[in-house]
């Protein structure tokens, strides 16, 4: 079993004691600890093999940004950063490395305590009640509490650094309370990650049906079809499909998640299949199956994941 109070503990602050034989304690009161890495999606998927990770919580510390693969559409001429922004950029990060941390006489730091305006702390009760439903079973993170459970108090650390971004370069910074907009944008970005956290854990838990789906699923919205014959699909996903079996099996899990559905009218599939029938010398499409509009807003995460497994 892996060793990892430190970073455990180091997430929220708490103290942190290692008793060694033959010398003395090491004792840090205060801990903080950052971590940020920057991985291939098969390292986020390998997570899934090592299961203390979840089960001791360290998966629900990290904020996950899963961004889906560029190649193929990368731009080769990148306007260069405006020299204004890249300024403004350096001053603000220069100000926050010499904002001056509260000390004692005897060398102790003291946390600055940062409130909320009644109407931020308005809006975080409301944001928590919620997101407290999608903690079921069958909510949004209902397979993954031990990160959905954490969201909230991920957006109230978040409306705590905009708030201090923002104010950064004010004298009485730490006597102002967290206003209305920095609460709000923090919980955008809450719903931002909540939608990545879904996407990283869904792809722990990927299998190689799941992989083939999201991968035709990639095709369906690149190419923006509303219907589309199974033909089409085998001949736009050729290379990845080589039995039209196995392509069967993927039409039917995107079916049963609701993505698409087998076209029932049979007037207009008939006359589809005499257009198909005419376009592919002889042979009908096979069966037509409709996208669902509402698709690319309702489930984000398989969206996203097409992507990745390009």
């Amino acid at each position: 079993m892996p060793n990892f109070d430190v970073l455990l503990r180091a997430h929220s602050g708490e103290p942190i004691r290692v008793d060694r034989s033959g010398r003395a304690s090491d004792f840090v009161r205060s801990p903080a600890l950052t971590i940020c890495t920057m991985v291939q999606p098969d390292v986020v998927k390998g997570l899934a093999l090592q299961p203390a990770f979840r089960h001791r919580g360290l998966l629900a510390r990290f904020l996950f940004c899963m961004r889906a693969s560029l190649l193929g559409e990368r731009k080769t001429r990148r306007p260069l950063i405006p020299e204004k922004d890249r300024l403004a950029y350096r001053a603000l990060i220069a100000g926050l490395l010499d904002l001056e941390a509260r000390g004692t006489q005897d060398g102790e730091m003291i946390p600055h305590l940062i409130r909320l305006d009644p109407a931020a702390a308005e809006r975080f009760y409301g944001f928590m009640e919620l997101h407290e439903p999608r903690l079921l079973p069958f909510g949004e993170f209902g397979t993954m509490t031990d990160w959905g459970g954490k969201l909230a108090g991920a957006v109230l650390r978040i409306a705590g650094i905009l708030h201090i971004a923002r104010n950064a370069f004010d004298s009485s910074l730490w006597t102002l309370a967290v206003a209305d907009q920095a609460m709000e944008d923090a919980i955008s970005i809450g719903e931002y990650l909540g939608m990545h956290a879904r996407a990283a854990y869904d792809l722990m838990a990927m299998d190689e049906r799941l992989e083939d789906a999201r991968h035709l699923l990639g095709w369906i919205k690149r190419n923006g079809k509303s219907e589309f014959s199974q033909r089409d699909a085998d001949r736009g996903t050729e290379a990845r499909f080589q039995r039209v079996e196995a392509l069967g099996v993927v039409l039917r899990t995107l079916a049963e998640r609701g993505y698409i559905r087998e076209k029932q009218d049979r007037a207009s599939e008939k006359s589809v299949l005499i257009d198909a029938k005419k376009r592919s010398g002889g042979r009908p499409g096979g069966p037509y199956y409709e996208v669902n509009p509402t698709a690319w807003r309702q489930r984000e995460v398989l969206s996203v994941l097409s992507a990745l497994s390009r």
